[in-house]
């Protein structure tokens, strides 16, 4: 799949479906989203999927496409894209945008391939992914119809603006983990214009009117990343029906 020209770098994707002995297409595909390409590990995880949902799965690689802007990956690279666009208000440079538009990309693509292999119309995705992918998530059900239901993993830090006060309340420092962003400047939130619609645009905190969705929370209890109790700062805002489960002494 080539999802987009952004910034002049094509993104393109692996993009596989998963339909074990047994399984009938569906009107609704479990679309997960990760990094990297298919692995046999990836491709047993998808058909595991599959058995248990009894419907076909989507696995959709290359979120984001990386390493881009220097040989940078992961959090370096979102905050490469943040940086950029403090610099040049161009609305397009955080990554979060086109790792969203890929998934839209691929919902058009799997809907069309559903219909010239199984001539069969699928109308609905239950979107879900870890961390950034996580954070895509969120954000790719708050902008798509076609999205019935969500399942962020690992993406405990919604209303970002009070998240943040809050872990360096809890922990006397931000984590380790965001040093990304705190080494950009990014982290605390500069009190700018700019930097206030920066945050505003990539929080899924900001779109909760429109997540309205079945969801399905799931954090792992060790995560490094946020505070033990960051779920307080968003729950209760939530518009959707909502469930979480923690993962016992898991990162």
């Amino acid at each position: 799949l080539v999802s987009q020209t952004w910034q002049k770098i094509k993104w393109e994707h692996q993009l596989q479906v998963y339909v074990p002995k047994g399984v009938k297409p569906t009107e609704t595909i479990v679309l997960w989203n990760q990094g990297g390409k298919a692995s046999p590990t990836s491709i047993a995880a998808g058909m595991d999927m599959a058995k248990k949902a009894n419907a076909p799965v989507a696995f959709l690689y290359g979120i984001p496409n990386q390493p881009l802007l220097d040989g940078k990956r992961e959090d370096a690279l979102i905050a490469e894209t943040f940086v950029r666009y403090l610099k040049s208000d161009d609305n397009s440079w955080p990554l979060l945008f086109p790792m969203v538009k890929s998934l839209t990309k691929a919902m058009d693509a799997l809907q069309a391939f559903a219909r010239q292999e199984w001539n069969f119309v699928v109308r609905f995705f239950v979107v879900a992914g870890g961390s950034k992918r996580g954070w895509t998530t969120w954000l790719t059900g708050g902008v798509d119809p076609r999205v019935k239901a969500i399942a962020p993993l690992v993406i405990d830090t919604l209303n970002m603006q009070a998240q943040l006060p809050h872990q360096l309340k809890s922990y006397g420092r931000y984590s380790e983990m965001i040093d990304d962003y705190v080494r950009r400047d990014l982290v605390p939130t500069p009190k700018t214009e700019r930097a206030m619609k920066l945050w505003s645009m990539v929080d899924p905190w900001v779109y909760r009117d429109k997540l309205t969705m079945p969801t399905m929370i799931i954090n792992g209890s060790n995560d490094p990343y946020w505070t033990v109790d960051a779920l307080n700062l968003y729950w209760d805002d939530l518009k959707s029906p909502r469930w979480v489960e923690y993962i016992p002494n898991a990162g």
